[in-house]
Parts: C-alpha cells; sequence; structure tokens
C-alpha cells in the first residue's frame, strides 16, 4: 500500500483505528519529511472541510491519522521526531473543537490534555497555554461557568513564553468569564487587555504553527469583542463600526464562525434594548447555519434568551423562543 492509498485508506475509515492495524499499514511506508507534508496537508484539508461540515463525519478520520502519526513518529529519525509530535498536538487541537462542535464534552477535555501533553514535551508555550483558554472555551459552552473560564483564563495569561495573540485570546475568555460572573468592572478591564495584547501581537512575529483562532483575521476580532463585550452597556445605534465591522467580517468567514460570533452579537443588542436586531440577527444565524452541527452556536444563541424575555409580547421574540426549542 503506497503512502497515498494508505491517508486515502484514513479518510474513509477503511483501517480501523487501533495501533496495531495502523502500524501494519504503515510497516511499508518511509517515514520521512514527505510523509510529514503530506499528513499536514491532510490535517488542513480537514480544518477546511469543518467549516462547512458536521464535525461527526470528520472526528473518526483524523482520530485514525492520529494514531497513524503516533506508529510513525515511533519509527521515525531522531530529526523529525520532534515535528512529528508536533502534527499530533494539532492534531489534538482540531479534534477538541470537534468533539466540542458535536457535544462531546469527555472527548474535548480529552483531546485538549493530549494537545497540552505534546506541547509540553515539546516546550511549545503558545500550545500549552491555548490549552487553557481551550478549557476557559469549555466551561462557557457547556455548562456557562464563568468563574471555571476565569480560572483557566488566567493561567494561560500565566504560561511563560506564551504568545501576545494567545495571551489576547485568554484575556477574551478573561472578560467572557467576569461577565457572565457578573463582575463588570473586571470584564471591561480584562476586555481593554484583550485589546491591548492583539495591538502587541501585530508588532510580535511568532514561531511555529499557527495556533487558535483560524476563520477570523486579529482586526476582525477585535471588532467582534468590542461589539460584544463593549456594546453591553449602550443602545445599539444604526452605522455603530464595531458591530458592523464584526458582521460584515463573519460574513466572509466560515459558518460555523459566523454562528458563534452573529450570536454573542445578538446577546449585545438585546443587553442594549435593540430586541428587533437582536431577533433578526439570530433567525438569520439559525436560517444560515442549519447545514453546520455546533453545540457552540447553539449554546450562544440560548444566552440570548433571558435577555430576550424582557419583550415577551413580541411576535419576533416568540418566533426566536420556538425556534431554539425545536433544536432540543
Amino acid at each position: 500500500m503506497s503512502r497515498r492509498e494508505l491517508l486515502a485508506a484514513l479518510g474513509i475509515g477503511a483501517l480501523g483505528r487501533t495501533l496495531t492495524t495502523l502500524d501494519h499499514a504503515a510497516a511499508a511506508i518511509s517515514v520521512d519529511e514527505m510523509l510529514l507534508a503530506e499528513l499536514a496537508d491532510s490535517l488542513r484539508g480537514v480544518q477546511a472541510a469543518a467549516r462547512v461540515l458536521p464535525p461527526h463525519q470528520l472526528i473518526q478520520p483524523l482520530t485514525a491519522q492520529v494514531g497513524l502519526l503516533e506508529v510513525t513518529r515511533r519509527r521515525a529519525p531522531h530529526t523529525l521526531r520532534a515535528a512529528f509530535t508536533q502534527l499530533q498536538a494539532q492534531h489534538a487541537e482540531s479534534l477538541s473543537w470537534m468533539a466540542e462542535e458535536a457535544g462531546d464534552l469527555p472527548s474535548a477535555i480529552y483531546w485538549t490534555d493530549r494537545a497540552q501533553h505534546w506541547a509540553t514535551q515539546l516546550g511549545w508555550s503558545a500550545m500549552n497555554s491555548y490549552s487553557h483558554v481551550r478549557r476557559s472555551m469549555l466551561a462557557i459552552s457547556f455548562s456557562g461557568d464563568g468563574h471555571a473560564a476565569i480560572e483557566q483564563a488566567t493561567q494561560a495569561l500565566r504560561t511563560p513564553g506564551a504568545p501576545a495573540r494567545i495571551r489576547g485570546l485568554a484575556a477574551k475568555q478573561l472578560a467572557y468569564g467576569h461577565s457572565l460572573a457578573g463582575h463588570a468592572d473586571a470584564s471591561k478591564q480584562a476586555l481593554d487587555q484583550t485589546l491591548v495584547l492583539f495591538e502587541a501581537a501585530g508588532r510580535e512575529q511568532e514561531t511555529g504553527p499557527l495556533v487558535g483562532q483560524r476563520s477570523v483575521a486579529t482586526p476582525d476580532l477585535l471588532a467582534i469583542y468590542r461589539g460584544h463585550l463593549r456594546g453591553l452597556p449602550r443602545r445599539r445605534r444604526s452605522g455603530d463600526r464595531d458591530a458592523d465591522a464584526a458582521a460584515g467580517a463573519d460574513r466572509r468567514r466560515s459558518r460555523r464562525t459566523l454562528g458563534i460570533t452573529s450570536a454573542k452579537l445578538a446577546q449585545a443588542y438585546a443587553h442594549a434594548d435593540a430586541p428587533d436586531q437582536a431577533c433578526q440577527l439570530i433567525l438569520a444565524t439559525l436560517d444560515g447555519t442549519a447545514a453546520v452541527d455546533s453545540l457552540s452556536t447553539r449554546s450562544e444563541l440560548r444566552r440570548a434568551l433571558p435577555l430576550l424575555a424582557r419583550w415577551p409580547h413580541r411576535d419576533d421574540v416568540a418566533e426566536v423562543r420556538h425556534r431554539l426549542a425545536a433544536l432540543g
């Protein structure tokens, strides 16, 4: 079996996921830089597909590829083993996202732990720090636990050597955690820290593979965070540059990213006494992301319901309640 045939078989699940099966299948292929490059290309292909396909369709072949990386890393020349381990960590990061979107918390935590384990072996500060960011995200997605989100975000910020961009993502999680915990002043301070760190990231040259948010560029992320958090205390006005920029940015990105961040903006509109815009955005999100099964999107959309309860007699609010209830 050639390496191309092996990768194709993994992609359709034809080899299963046991290390023994993979070890036999991989015995005849060369473990070299070309194989490493092909596995990295395969990961990028799966990541691109994840923008439009339900995650459960991609988890099995990507998990099998982690197994292939494990058996080939053992046979790899010493000079390539670190690169194989780094690629394993990247696979684990993606699998954590996919498990979260599929609603599988134990698997999401497991793959986050694996990513951090392999990153620790390499001394890879960016992935090590980002693993705490992921745990903060999971705390919010599955339980709305602001205090757990704060704890993990704080650990991410304290990771030695973490790039400014990753610390910016951690500060963003800190802002969300404080917001959920009802700490308005601390949330604003964390958002200010987020913006400072992202501005610093623009001047910092990161080394190694990109870790974390891929679907939205940094300037677009800033607009999203401002629109979501800074929009809370004031009524949304026509022409609000942050909210408009965030919405425009997401329309250029993946449907899953569009759904998650549009849901966050809908919460901001509801906080700012703009139920018409909040409902319009939620309904558009439901119409536009039906093909992508995303727990994160559903969780963020449902967080708008208590805010919209202030307008119980509005027809659009009733439609939002009905549509969200139908999601189960």
